[in-house]
């Protein structure tokens, strides 16, 4: 609990690491209370945590119904030679306007804030996972908005993560805005964010193994907008946005009440023994 996170930094030592020793761990003091308690407490939080799991595995069935429509209209039975008429070959640059982002200046407490701006960097989707992003680690003020390059991203635009690492992607839900380690794709009216996210997706893993660096893989924004895609006429892209939203819509409301859930278990946790370590 982030009780005992602030026991063992308040317990630790050393200027260049801090160090929370073994003897420090072997004197903590923890009451523990009675079985019939823990019992009580354990089935609580199993039992959401269990509700979790199954909104997990029903999401992972979405999605994978999601992608298999996709792969059913444009990669089974397309033949990027003789496309129907209507469609055409283009670049991920035809889906959209590719934009990038920017970090305010973390040495200025001002353009921080635990509440104000929505502002993502990748390691806000490594962690969440999620195919809807509505909230990162940090939120930034309009002062720090202002002071750097970032841009306001709206509903529906895909975010891709173009740096350490490359391909987590995720579709937001809110307007906000990003960090310089993403090339969010802002889809086109005519051809929607669920053909343009499943398009990329496709595309993900053949992205991360061309594009690497001396310190880390990047793909730059230039780069990106040469990758070849099919651009369907947009009868049928419509088509598609008709059948993967009610699937998308299942697994907005799955994400949010496991949101919800995982609140729930915070505030289990907090009829634990509040006084388990005294600091002496």
């Amino acid at each position: 609990r982030p009780e005992f996170d602030r026991y063992a930094r308040f317990k630790s030592n050393g200027s260049a690491r801090e160090i929370f020793s073994w003897g420090e761990m072997c004197e903590v003091y923890l009451p523990v209370p009675d079985i019939a308690t823990q019992r009580k407490i354990v089935a609580e939080y199993q039992a959401v945590e269990n509700r979790i799991a199954t909104n997990k595995r029903l999401i992972a069935k979405l999605e994978e119904a999601a992608q298999a429509i996709y792969k059913k209209m444009f990669v089974d039975d397309i033949d990027p030679e003789h496309l129907p008429d209507g469609w055409r070959n283009g670049t991920l640059d035809d889906l959209g306007d590719i934009i990038s982002g920017a970090t305010p200046s973390t040495e200025v407490s001002e353009y921080w804030t635990d509440n104000g701006i929505v502002w993502l960097s990748p390691a806000d989707l490594s962690r969440d996972k999620t195919l809807f992003m509505r909230k990162g680690a940090k939120c930034i003020t309009p002062e720090g908005y202002k002071s750097a390059s970032t841009k306001m991203l709206p509903v529906g635009t895909i975010l891709f993560s173009s740096r350490a690492p490359i391909g987590l992607m995720s579709i937001t839900a809110v307007e906000l805005c990003t960090n310089q380690g993403f090339k969010s794709i802002l889809p086109k009216e005519e051809i929607g964010t669920e053909y343009s996210y499943y398009v990329l997706y496709s595309l993900k893993e053949r992205i991360a193994n061309e594009n690497t660096g001396a310190t880390f893989a990047e793909v730059s924004g230039s780069s990106l907008k040469q990758y070849k895609v099919i651009l369907p006429c947009k009868e049928i892209t419509s088509l598609f946005t008709d059948r993967i939203k009610p699937l998308h819509m299942h697994i907005d409301n799955l994400e949010c009440e496991n949101s919800l859930l995982k609140d729930m278990q915070s505030i289990l946790l907090l009829k634990l023994p509040n006084n388990y370590a005294h600091l002496r």
